[in-house]
């Protein structure tokens, strides 16, 4: 697992295309690439560290896992439908982890409504404190 992490931190930082990405997302993307120096060895820094996205939503890295989630959301967008997909109403997140994709999901779905489930209980509490630091409406949900 530390080699996959070594070569995905190296690939990040090599791109061009990953930081013009990043300075689109984030307020400061040269604290994304501090908190993966801090994140890549587990254990090394185990404090959280907030990342500021540029419409004032915020998000939390407590491991290296997150910063590689957060790429795949944000900057490949691998969940962001066609336009052509029409209204979006209601999504439903099955795994929503500590809730980079809610975050991601109202951004380009304002209007949906989300429900999220996350049966691991420090990733639900990191969803709930997600939900409640972005503003977005908590619903009841069973973890």
């Amino acid at each position: 697992m530390a080699g996959f992490r070594a070569r995905w931190a190296a690939d990040v930082i090599c791109s061009r295309a990953i930081f013009r990405r990043l300075k689109d997302e984030l307020r400061s993307p040269l604290r994304f690439y501090a908190a993966m120096a801090l994140k890549l060895i587990p254990g090394l820094y185990p404090a959280p560290i907030k990342l500021n996205l540029r419409d004032g939503k915020v998000f939390y890295v407590n491991t290296f896992m997150t910063l590689y989630i957060f790429v795949e959301i944000f900057v490949e967008r691998i969940y962001d439908l066609p336009d052509a997909c029409g209204t979006v109403e209601t999504i439903i997140d099955v795994g929503a982890n500590t809730g980079l994709f809610v975050v991601r999901a109202k951004q380009v779905w304002p209007d949906a409504t989300i429900v999220a489930f996350e049966p691991e209980p420090r990733n639900y509490a990191e969803l709930e404190k997600t939900i409640k630091d972005n503003g977005f409406q908590r619903r009841d949900c069973a973890q």
